[in-house]
């Protein structure tokens, strides 16, 4: 700190001349030079200058004026998240590669001209640093924002910001980056395309409404490499026998094939990217009754509802007693037989039953009355169950 000081001390008697009191002003106004207030900002080392004001979790008490103003230049720091406390935080748009600094704070990604990466620094050092990063552009092209070396973004090596106004909140826990919020405008709208002819499904795309009507068309997902979590719904809407064919980028997979294909009205498919290839969540199939009638299952005897089928076929009987001539002494039991079959889901008056893979064949539900006078009369229907 610079010293303060003084003209001359007065004593009772003297004479004040225009020069003492001119001087005495003088002194004033140099003692309020900076240099003499607080010397700390004369160089460069001395104005970045900080005290912690609460170390280790512990109040500590400024000791001057000098002290006070290290402590106030360190909450600045804090709360602009800068290099340094005088530095104004920058809002900085970049259209290509680019590591990010300290200095930084919000970072706008146009990927208009091409896809490219945003890398972290370090968060080792650097607890409480916080960085917003936001796609501006309209176009598929991503965002990938990577941590710096080894550091993770909540557990994984990177994020993508695959559309327009989405946005990462980011914090350094020292070790690590956290994510405050991930901000998707997209994925609050369903944005639905219906298409008649062959088309490249973008990032932008959710559901997918093929209508074949004029002739079969494929539909070509786009690449699952830096898509993880992506998802689509594609579903073929016309009844012409025309199909659908789904189908992966390049060598890419859909649950380990090439292709998947809609043949019949109302089939489609959830699809997911698991960052490498494209998995099925879930198939979405329709159900045809196929046969229905009464049967009358006489005592000591066995009756069998017998479906003619194709290999890999799901079917559902489902069964219901509607008269039996004693119902408080009647016995019997249902029993399923399904030549190179299995029984998928049994219950109380249902069977889902799926045939073998072999070929042609067929199914059936075994009725069997155990009881040696009482019959009874079990209604019937089969579903099919399609699935793709």
């Amino acid at each position: 700190m610079g010293l303060l000081t003084r003209i001359k001390i007065w004593i009772s008697g003297e004479k004040l001349y225009a020069s003492d009191l001119n001087a005495e002003f003088n002194n004033i106004l140099n003692n309020l030079d900076h240099t003499k207030i607080e010397d700390e900002s004369t160089n460069i080392t001395a104005m970045r200058a900080l005290a912690d004001p609460y170390p280790g979790g512990a109040e500590s008490l400024a000791t001057d004026s000098q002290d006070e103003i290290h402590r106030l230049r360190y909450l600045l720091k804090q709360l602009t998240q800068t290099t340094q406390w005088y530095i104004y935080p920058d809002l900085v748009t970049k259209t290509a590669a680019y590591t990010a600094t300290l200095n930084d704070k919000i970072i706008l990604c146009d990927a208009t001209a091409g896809a490219f990466t945003i890398t972290l620094p370090t968060a080792v050092g650097n607890r409480d640093k916080r960085f917003i990063i936001k796609k501006i552009d309209s176009s598929t092209n991503t965002v990938t924002i990577d941590g710096n070396g080894a550091e993770t973004i909540d557990g994984v090596a990177t994020k993508i910001l695959q559309y327009q106004y989405q946005s990462i909140d980011i914090i350094s826990d020292n070790a690590n980056w956290i994510i405050v919020y991930n901000i998707n405008v997209n994925a609050l709208e369903d944005s639905v395309v219906t298409k008649t002819a062959a088309y490249t499904a973008t990032l932008n795309d959710k559901t997918i409404l093929c209508d074949a009507t004029t002739a079969a068309f494929t539909v070509t997902l786009p690449t699952a490499v830096g898509c993880k979590g992506k998802k689509f719904i594609i579903k073929k809407t016309d009844s012409t026998i025309n199909t659908v064919t789904i189908d992966g980028n390049g060598a890419e997979t859909i649950d380990g094939v090439a292709t998947k294909i809609l043949t019949n009205q109302y089939y489609g498919v959830s699809i997911i990217s698991n960052n490498t290839n494209w998995i099925i969540e879930q198939s979405i199939f329709s159900t045809n009754l196929v046969a229905s009638g009464n049967i009358l299952v006489l005592s000591n005897s066995v009756q069998d509802i017998t479906i003619s089928t194709t290999k890999g076929e799901l079917h559902c009987f489902y069964l219901h007693s509607i008269w039996c001539s004693s119902a408080a002494t009647q016995s019997y039991t249902y029993g399923v037989d399904v030549t190179g079959g299995e029984l998928v889901s049994p219950s109380v008056h249902s069977y889902i039953i799926r045939t073998g893979t072999v070929g042609a064949e067929s199914v059936y539900l075994r009725i069997v009355n155990g009881h040696t006078v009482n019959s009874f009369t079990i209604e019937y229907r089969v579903y099919e169950i399609i699935l793709f």
